[in-house]
């Protein structure tokens, strides 16, 4: 019962970072606790809030006047605060806000349990590296059939200017991502049955045309200032690269094949003209194609995964180019699999089995975790990433995943996350630990710095 208490008070109310849980009620009731703590009788304070959060809820009422007051029911505990301090804690929204919190505690505890929790809090010692919160900030770009833009911690949206169209499958964003600046964003968008175009888009500001239209089959990736676009089928269709900086930017053929992935630096290309090989190719052309992975070398530890028909290309083809390495998704017939080619010409697969790669593969920035989401048949999916160090692949949430992200310092990952016919962004640091929720119901696309 000691440790019950202990871990409410210590869990409940100081929290190591704002944003362990993003639910405004929760923020609230965690700094008026803290505000009640000061200012009334501690020992008091714990046995009522001892007996009420077992038996009566706890009241949050907001005055006209903005002040926030706190009653205790049976206790009588009350208290008014007001201030900066205490607005920064109130939805924003007051109509919505909840005004019962926190029905059910274990029952009570120990007299040595209120006076431990009651006890003041020594001075905080100064966090170490290993307390440090995730940088739970910056901007996500996010939409399905329009384009916004999300503030972070605070979720203000800002909606991007997308062109009119007549209805679906026209206006489907079929790509998006920031531009250097972070500023500006790039936006695929379905124009036709047939066609996409690609826009310059920003906030308050008319979208901007950029190069011919594309087959509505083509998908699209940023990275170093250049826009790099392609799509898979049974054959080697163009892999095209755009840069925006120019006068009258135009799509450019450089190679055939698919996936494709850019280089970190933006000088090369990977891709696979065959659906057998992975090929390298300096944007520029300026060197000859050069061979990185070829799938017959891996005839032996395929087969031991159950696959003896490999191929990159499929409906699921993927490739992500990091810091580690490239990673490139294979399937065959029902039978999925990521191979790694990492820096250095080691190589690693990680087996799949039947469940499919749902999502893009992501590398973590300033880090060698790879992040993904997967769906097995009669299962439910889950969101997982994998350390070449210790070849053991981890699930950091379950659920379908779509639209995996990672924040710009590499420490946390967001998703959009649809459990029992509910939809809401998730945000989890590295060790599956969940950082907060956000109800949106629109796949994230790309994350920025603020």
């Amino acid at each position: 019962m000691l440790r019950t208490l202990s871990v409410l008070w210590i869990e409940g109310i100081q929290l190591p970072y704002e944003h362990r849980c993003l639910s405004p009620w929760v923020r609230q009731l965690q700094l008026h606790l803290d505000l009640l703590r000061k200012r009334s009788c501690p020992l008091l304070l714990g046995l009522c809030l001892s007996f009420q959060l077992q038996h009566e809820p706890l009241l949050l009422q907001q005055d006209d006047a903005g002040d926030l007051l706190m009653r205790g029911g049976v206790c009588g505990v009350r208290t008014r605060a007001h201030g900066p301090e205490v607005r920064a804690g109130i939805w924003d929204d007051p109509g919505r806000a909840p005004r019962r919190v926190c029905r059910w505690v274990p029952v009570a505890a120990s007299v040595a349990g209120l006076v431990a929790a009651c006890v003041p809090n020594p001075s905080p010692r100064p966090p170490g590296p290993s307390a440090q919160p995730p940088a739970f900030t910056g901007r996500i770009l996010a939409g399905n059939d329009q384009l916004v833009e999300y503030r972070l911690p605070s979720l203000e949206a800002t909606r991007f200017q997308l062109p009119r169209f007549h209805g679906p499958p026209s206006g489907n964003v079929l790509s998006a991502f920031w531009g250097a600046d972070e500023r500006h964003a790039y936006a695929l968008v379905q124009i036709d049955e047939d066609h996409s175009q690609l826009f310059l888009v920003g906030p308050h500001e008319d979208p901007r045309t950029l190069g011919p239209r594309l087959p509505a089959t083509y998908t699209a990736r940023g990275g170093g200032g250049l826009v790099l676009a392609w799509t898979c089928g049974r054959r080697a269709y163009p892999i095209l690269a755009l840069d925006p900086t120019e006068p009258a930017p135009r799509w450019r053929e450089v190679a055939r094949g698919c996936p494709a992935a850019l280089s970190p630096d933006a000088r090369f290309v990977a891709y696979s003209p065959d659906g057998r090989t992975i090929w390298q190719v300096a944007i520029d052309a300026g060197d000859r194609p050069r061979e990185l992975l070829d799938l017959s070398r891996w005839r032996r530890q395929l087969r031991s995964a159950g696959m003896r028909d490999a191929e990159l290309w499929s409906p699921f083809a993927d490739i992500a180019w990091g810091d580690p390495g490239i990673a490139v998704t294979l399937a065959d017939h029902g039978r999925y699999a990521i191979l790694l080619r990492l820096e250095g010409g080691g190589a690693q697969l990680i087996p799949l089995g039947r469940a499919q790669p749902a999502s893009g593969l992501a590398w973590q920035p300033n880090g060698a975790l790879l992040a993904w989401s997967e769906l097995a048949p009669e299962e439910a999916g889950s969101l997982r990433v994998y350390d070449p160090a210790s070849r053991e692949p981890r699930q950091l949430a379950a659920g379908t995943i779509d639209g995996v992200i990672w924040s710009p310092d590499g420490s946390l990952v967001a998703a959009l996350r649809a459990t029992d016919g509910t939809s809401q962004w998730v945000f989890l640091d590295v060790d599956g630990d969940l950082v907060g929720t956000a109800q949106i119901d629109a796949s994230p696309r790309d994350w920025a710095q603020g």
